[in-house]
């Protein structure tokens, strides 16, 4: 019973942010942001990047953000099918660069008051491809290499840099796998 316990601390973060019944597909990235920015225009600003992703800048220096403010944005990144991997809250005592964390959030904005959030969003679901590139790029710690030689690769979400759900992810070009794996390295100091 003591395991069972241990296994649904460690995995209720990521169960909370993954099970939302109903949803089945994520928006494409242009609706989804223009429908963000539409509801939230006085305080998102986007950069896109890539055809999946982007980023949501939150900025409100004078009255600061409120937290029940950003509460609404949540569920309507959810219902466009979109989590969050990475967040920057930066306050007037308070800096925190981390994977998304809710219980973080909701404490930053108890301790201090909030002047700027930065949101690294990615989609929940990924879109159809109809041509497979011929080569696909993973990055994995080389001390993994021998067991991914005898049972393959299994879909882990225990990741260091940001939050993401299981899924193996795979790289369509070698130069932003190299990318990729140099970032990993740098945070973790393995090669």
């Amino acid at each position: 019973m003591k395991l069972l316990t241990l296994l649904l601390e460690t995995y209720k973060e990521e169960y909370n942010l993954n099970i939302k019944e109903g949803l089945i597909k994520t928006t494409p990235l242009g609706e989804a942001i223009y429908i963000l920015k539409k509801q939230f225009a006085n305080w998102i600003f986007q950069y896109e990047k890539g055809n999946k992703d982007f980023t949501i800048e939150i900025l409100k220096i004078r009255e600061g953000i409120q937290l029940e403010y950003f509460e609404k944005l949540l569920p309507l990144l959810n219902n466009l099918g979109y989590f969050i991997s990475y967040m920057e809250i930066y306050g007037e005592d308070i800096s925190i660069k981390d994977k998304y964390n809710e219980k973080i959030v909701k404490n930053a904005f108890q301790n201090s008051k909030i002047h700027s959030i930065y949101l690294e969003c990615e989609a929940k679901f990924d879109q159809k491809v109809n041509k497979t590139p011929e080569f696909l790029y993973h990055v994995v710690p080389l001390k993994h290499w021998e067991k991914i030689q005898k049972i393959g690769l299994i879909p882990k979400t225990r990741s260091k840099k940001a939050y993401h759900p299981e899924r193996v992810y795979l790289g369509k070009d070698e130069k932003n796998t190299i990318d990729l794996a140099s970032k990993f390295y740098q945070v973790e100091g393995i090669k």
